[in-house]
C-alpha cells in the first residue's frame, strides 16, 4: 500500500493535468469567442508559436513563428489570419491529448484542428500535431511554446 505522500504526489499529479488540459481548452474558446486578452495570459512573457507547414489562410510562410506576447498579441489580432474567421471558426486545440507533468514543467501532445462555417456548410480549416510546453508560474500554468505541424508537412518544415 502507498504512504500518504505518494497519494498526495499522484493527486497533484492529476490535478496538474487536468489544469494544463483546461489551459489548451481555453486556448480555442479564448480565439473562437474573441477575448484576445484572456488569449494572451494563457502565454509566458517570452512564449513562442510556430506553425509549420504555414498557416491554414496561406498569410505567412511555410514556417510562422511568433514570439513574446506582444507579437502572440499580433497573431491573435491579424486581420489576415485568425480575424478573417473569428465569429465563423472552433477550435479544437487538444484533442487525442497526452500531458506529462514534472515539477513545474509540463509538455502535452494533441491532434489540433479549427472547423470554419461558410455560408451553409462547415469545412475543416487546419489540422495538425501540436507540441506545447507549459510553465507553472504563481501557481499557474501558462504556455512558454506551441509547435504545430500541418498534416501531410514533414516536422522540419
Amino acid at each position: 500500500m502507498g504512504s500518504a505522500t505518494d497519494l498526495t504526489e499522484r493527486i497533484r499529479k492529476l490535478e496538474d493535468r487536468h489544469d494544463v488540459a483546461r489551459v489548451l481548452t481555453l486556448y480555442g474558446r479564448y480565439a473562437d469567442s474573441g477575448d484576445h486578452d484572456a488569449f494572451v495570459s494563457l502565454f509566458t512573457d517570452g512564449a513562442v508559436i510556430r506553425l509549420i507547414g504555414g498557416t491554414p489562410s496561406g498569410a505567412y510562410g511555410d514556417v510562422a513563428e511568433w514570439i513574446g506576447r506582444e507579437r502572440i498579441r499580433e497573431y491573435i489580432d491579424d486581420p489576415t489570419m485568425h480575424m478573417k474567421i473569428e465569429g465563423r471558426c472552433m477550435h479544437f486545440p487538444a484533442l487525442n491529448l497526452t500531458v506529462d507533468v514534472e515539477g513545474d514543467g509540463a509538455t502535452a501532445d494533441s491532434y489540433s484542428l479549427v472547423l470554419l462555417r461558410e455560408q451553409v456548410t462547415t469545412t475543416i480549416y487546419g489540422a495538425g500535431f501540436t507540441h506545447w510546453r507549459l510553465v507553472r508560474r504563481e501557481g499557474r500554468w501558462r504556455i512558454s511554446e506551441r509547435v504545430r505541424v500541418a498534416i501531410g508537412t514533414k516536422p522540419g518544415g
